[in-house]
């Protein structure tokens, strides 16, 4: 796949389904078919798994991977898969280019084979209902047992525009059936654009120095001269500030390096497999003539003579010879994994957190995933996360109350809070470090343009631009919009939390609390009743919107979820309102990655931690095998790792650990399992 620059591999009757986690992988429900995009170059999704198929849309297409058996307990099964691929093909293919591809052990005077079946017959009916064209070309044998059939079958809908489609016969694959390989227009397809390939921002790891850096304003003013700022609006200021630090940043700091996007070979592969491969690929083809010609012979001379005895001598030797060559050739793969997996492990000694630990813990990733989704799932998912909301006919939003504009401390303390983060730039490169020295070097520039944005009530128009970058939440599924967390820029958030701060320190009624964390408020009220609570938490909440109402932004209530902690057997839950719209109470919550209960039990939270850490120590045992892995003081750091995640939030729930045994139990089996590999033990 590698050599060949393949971008989706659809699998009929695999070995063996193995997930490594740098691969997309959708198989079937008893892993009979299988897609594997390699590389995570596109985006796999709205995946549909049956017994002997899985559907999956990739790049535009979806695309059905099958396989039907050659020996049916019954005879209606085949029939049966058919039915079922009809029923799934008719319910995308209006939206939806479709490919169906497999090996279908039907052989058809349709797609080139010399003898036509009922199963052929049947699949051809299908193929002529659903108006998919057969892409099958030639005569060449797609399986090569005996005198070779064409039973893997290729149809496309008549939209699909199919460049090539060949059999692979001289590709070596140590299998029965040949390669494949088809390719579809990409201008219906897979996206080939790489929005990443080009370099964003600038390269600040060796620091900014800021007297470059006031010489680098000096001169983007010089270049770009402005008059009185006092007299522009907060719109033109934004700009201002955006082109000359940007003009600064040119002049001193060097641009971000394009990423390297070729593809390379797999890490395992060297000149000996490239040797025995070709003796492989030799032989097949000395087996494949002599097989020809004792065909021949026997036709024309009879079975008993010798002639054609020695042929059939010939033919097995060459058989043996192949078995010979394919064993080589599997020992040789099979030593060179295990030597690189081996020398992987060994550089754990070295580097901890390296290329071993990235690659068991699934962190190295491919392109962002906008950069593999297709045109119709990308437009979906910003639209989802980006509503477009009602446009603004009545201008700028003014404060409610009297303007009081930012000090010159205010400013100091957030660019200080977020000044030395190194989080990723927005569509402008400038990064937080950036920001942060620029205010050192000019400390009135940014309390300058925020007081105007505060004044004027707006929030200026390039800092709603972004560049979308999606960010996956954990193993959640691709292509799904709340699968995704979207990247900002720097300049708006610091905005943000300038403007926010008034918010958190709202005074609220007796008996109730605001707690907030990035853009996520939470308000706590208490009382001895559900309609003290009633009362407290709606007039918490009345002043809360009041205050957010008054920064112009709008409160998603769909999102607002309460719980009520108790722990009365039987209770009334209080009404609760924003904005006159009700809240929904849920049995628990997740909050800042930890699973709140009602009855603060934390049963739920320990159980995900504990099956979180789990997932963990399978991964970290790869690279701490009990013969020849690392020592002991990297055993520990590597376990450390599983607790972290297991003790998460420990001052919250390890109360509950005094009266509830479960929660205990559950712990201890989720640690029994990471100490066991810790001290290379194989039981206690």
């Amino acid at each position: 796949m590698q050599e060949e620059a393949i971008d989706v591999a659809i699998l009929s009757d695999p070995y063996r389904i193995c997930d490594n986690g740098c691969d997309s992988l959708a198989d079937s429900a008893l892993g009979r078919a299988a897609i594997l995009v390699p590389g995570k170059q596109v985006t796999v999704c709205n995946v549909i798994r049956d017994a002997e198929f899985v559907s999956a849309r990739v790049g535009g297409y979806q695309i059905y991977s099958c396989y039907a058996t050659p020996n049916p307990a019954t005879r209606d099964m085949f029939g049966s898969l058919l039915r079922r691929l009809e029923n799934s093909v008719r319910t995308v293919m209006h939206d939806t280019p479709v490919v169906v591809a497999g090996d279908f052990n039907a052989r058809s005077a349709a797609w080139g084979d010399r003898v036509t079946t009922s199963r052929g017959d049947e699949l051809c009916d299908l193929l002529g209902s659903l108006q998919l064209i057969v892409l099958n070309e030639g005569s060449t044998p797609t399986f090569n047992r005996g005198e070779g059939s064409i039973i893997d079958v290729t149809a496309v809908s008549e939209r699909v525009r199919c460049l090539t489609w060949s059999v692979l016969g001289d590709t070596f694959n140590n299998s029965d059936h040949n390669y494949i390989r088809f390719d579809l227009d990409s201008g219906t397809g897979i996206r080939r654009q790489n929005l990443c390939s080009s370099a964003r921002g600038w390269d600040v790891t060796k620091g900014i120095d800021p007297e470059l850096l006031e010489v680098g304003l000096l001169i983007a003013e010089w270049l770009s001269p402005v008059e009185d700022l006092n007299r522009r609006d907060a719109a033109h200021i934004a700009d201002f500030f955006d082109c000359h630090v940007r003009t600064a940043c040119d002049i001193v700091l060097r641009r971000k390096s394009a990423p390297n996007m070729a593809r390379k070979p797999v890490h395992w592969w060297n000149p000996e497999l490239s040797v025995l491969r070709s003796n492989c690929v030799s032989a097949r083809r000395c087996k494949t003539r002599l097989a020809a010609r004792h065909k021949r012979l026997q036709q024309r001379l009879g079975v008993t003579n010798p002639t054609v005895v020695q042929a059939v001598l010939d033919v097995d030797a060459a058989d043996a010879q192949l078995r010979m060559c394919k064993k080589a050739l599997k020992t040789a793969v099979a030593r060179s994994k295990k030597a690189c997996w081996d020398e992987l492990v060994q550089s754990v000694e070295s580097d901890p957190f390296g290329k071993p630990y990235k690659l068991v813990m699934r962190k190295l990733s491919g392109p962002p995933a906008t950069d593999r989704m297709e045109l119709d799932t990308l437009r979906s998912t910003i639209e989802t996360l980006f509503p477009a909301g009602h446009p603004n006919i009545h201008g700028a939003v003014l404060p409610l109350e009297p303007f009081e504009a930012f000090t010159a401390e205010e400013v100091a303390d957030v660019v200080t809070l977020f000044g030395s983060r190194r989080t990723a730039p927005g569509p402008d490169g400038i990064a937080n470090l950036i920001i942060g020295s620029v205010h050192k070097v000019r400390p009135d520039m940014l309390r300058h343009m925020y007081n105007r944005c505060l004044k004027e009530g707006v929030f200026p128009p390039r800092w709603k631009e972004a560049r979308v970058v999606l960010i996956r939440k954990g193993d959640r599924p691709e292509g799904v919009p709340s699968s995704y967390r979207p990247l900002w820029s720097v300049v708006g958030p610091l905005l943000w939390n300038a403007a926010y701060n008034s918010v958190l320190t709202t005074v609220l009624p007796a008996g109730a609390e605001l707690i907030g964390f990035a853009d996520d408020t939470l308000v706590v009220a208490h009382g001895k009743t559900a309609s003290e609570v009633e009362r407290i938490a709606n007039e918490a909440l009345d002043v809360v919107s009041g205050k957010i109402a008054g920064l112009g932004l709008l409160i998603a209530v769909e999102k607002t979820q309460a719980v009520l902690f108790t722990n009365k057997y039987k209770y009334t839950l209080p009404k609760l309102t924003i904005n006159g719209v009700p809240i929904t109470f849920t049995n628990d919550m997740l909050y800042l990655g930890m699973v709140v209960d009602r009855r603060l039990s934390f049963r739920e939270h320990v159980q995900r931690a504990a099956n979180k850490t789990a997932g963990i120590v399978t991964r970290l045992s790869r690279i701490m095998p009990n013969l020849g892995g690392p020592k002991e003081c990297r055993r520990r750091l590597l376990v450390a790792v599983a607790h972290s995640v297991l003790l998460y939030g420990a001052p919250t729930w390890a109360h509950s650990l005094e009266w509830s045994k479960i929660n205990a139990n559950i712990l201890n089996g989720a640690q029994r399992r990471a100490l066991l590999r810790g001290i290379c033990a194989y039981r206690t």
